[in-house]
């Protein structure tokens, strides 16, 4: 029956092993996630108070890509569509080249 609760020993256990698999992603989640606040620190020494105005420039042009996708998704609603799209305006080496 669908409207049983789990409860007692029902209930599965939750696995606390993370294995090697897990640290890699971890571990490198961790630095590409310290590595983008070095380049912010590096762009604001190199390019001072105009390095905020790149920020909203970068930005603008990424949600300009992601409108594009959004729209793209619409219009084909393929899984993938970061390959599949190339794919079907620009042919195979586009697709592979964009992957």
């Amino acid at each position: 029956m669908a409207s049983e609760t789990l409860t007692g020993t029902d209930a599965p256990a939750l696995k606390r092993h993370i294995g090697v698999v897990g640290l890699l992603f971890a571990s490198v989640g961790s630095i590409i996630g310290s590595g983008w606040l070095f380049g912010a620190l590096n762009a604001s020494k190199v390019a001072g108070p105009a390095a905020v105005i790149s920020w909203a420039l970068g930005a603008v042009m990424v949600l300009a890509i992601a409108l594009v996708y959004a729209e793209l998704g619409v219009m084909f609603p393929l899984s993938g569509g970061v390959i599949r799209y190339p794919h079907l305006a620009f042919g195979s080496f586009a697709s592979y080249t964009t992957g």
